[in-house]
């Protein structure tokens, strides 16, 4: 068990109870896919969009990377203020928020009103919810009682199974409740394993954090995880306060690994962690040792994260929450509160309203 004095310190340095969002993930998860179900939206879309910033984006990259074969229309996120030229009439656009404040979202709004697209949107509410309410288009408004603090990338319970349901209800993804309860089980087991109060020799994310603290980190991944990378990689910059990248294999393959030769001091401060599945296809499963071999020739620590889930969601949930503990532990070894963005902030303050 955690001692007193790491307890009393973890309360000192997490006053918005960034460690309990991540332990409620699960609550999170249940709570949207429920009230996703519940959701009546358009039908016959021939393809969908997403838009979706920052932590708002991670959801929905999670669930079409590791639902990928399930999609039954083409499904793209959008990061920007505008659209593809094709979303019309037969466009489906789902506006993803967690705040409903975000400005780049509520443009594509405008954007997909005057398109006439077909509209739904998730959000904790704000003016994307009061917008959407004014058109009468479908919204799920979730409550953020399950994640203290209020940080979109600690609502991913949310953001990952309110999207997955309503792209289901939409007849745009095929996914069962067995399915959706199997990840959520993955979730609540694993924030088991490695939650604060289980010691370091037991706990693999307390062991790997304590290994990266002195490096910048390459979070490394494949097909159905490419999502859930992401994510980890996000939680470890605006979570961790800690420089991380991520890279796909086998897409690294062809090009990063030529960049380790200069500068020669870069390499050394530098860690990859590769993450392994059993889920991967043949020739990419191949590829990873080869990839740890060519880092370690070119003075690249390596660590491997081996998952455990079978189901490709399960091993999302399973990654979100091995990756974000890290990155929350990371914090604490650094001696800094996980909550604040300050140069997020920086960037809405300076640009003022839109």
């Amino acid at each position: 068990m955690e001692d007193r004095n790491a307890a009393a310190s973890r309360a000192r340095l997490d006053p918005d109870g960034i460690g309990q969002a991540l332990a409620l993930t699960a609550e999170q998860a249940a709570s949207a896919w429920k009230n996703g179900l519940a959701t009546r939206l358009p039908q016959g879309a021939r393809s969908v969009v997403i838009a979706g910033m920052g932590g708002s984006a991670l959801g929905p990259h999670i669930v079409t990377s590791a639902l990928a074969d399930r999609l039954r229309v083409p499904v793209r996120i959008v990061n920007g203020y505008d659209l593809p030229g094709d979303v019309g009439r037969n466009t489906l656009v789902m506006l993803s928020s967690y705040s409903g404040t975000t400005e780049e979202t509520l443009a594509a709004l405008a954007v997909a009103r005057k398109r006439k697209a077909k509209l739904v949107g998730i959000c904790a509410g704000g003016p994307l919810a009061a917008a959407l309410g004014r058109l009468k288009a479908p919204t799920l408004v979730f409550d953020p009682r399950f994640n203290p603090g209020n940080r979109p990338r600690l609502g991913l319970g949310y953001s990952v199974f309110g999207v997955a349901a309503l792209l289901h209800r939409a007849k745009a993804l095929a996914l069962s409740l067995p399915e959706a309860t199997d990840a959520i089980r993955a979730l609540r087991e694993t924030v088991r394993t490695v939650s604060p109060d289980v010691p370091a020799l037991r706990n693999v994310a307390k062991r790997l954090a304590a290994r990266l603290a002195g490096k910048a980190v390459l979070w490394i991944g494949a097909g159905h995880l490419e999502g859930a990378v992401h994510a980890v990689t996000n939680m470890t910059n605006e979570t961790g306060k800690h420089l991380a990248f991520w890279l796909p294999i086998p897409e690294l393959n062809h090009h990063f690994m030529e960049g380790l030769g200069f500068p020669k001091t870069s390499v050394n401060n530098f860690a990859a962690v590769l993450v392994r599945s059993r889920s991967y296809a043949p020739r990419v499963a191949a590829r990873f040792p080869l990839t740890a071999d060519v880092f370690r020739k070119n003075g690249v620590a390596v660590e491997e994260l081996k998952l455990t889930e079978r189901a490709p969601l399960a091993q999302a949930m399973e990654l979100l929450m091995l990756g974000g503990h890290v990155a929350y532990f990371l914090a604490l070894a650094h001696r800094v509160n996980p909550s604040p963005n300050p140069w997020v902030d920086h960037f809405k303050k300076a640009l003022g309203p839109a």
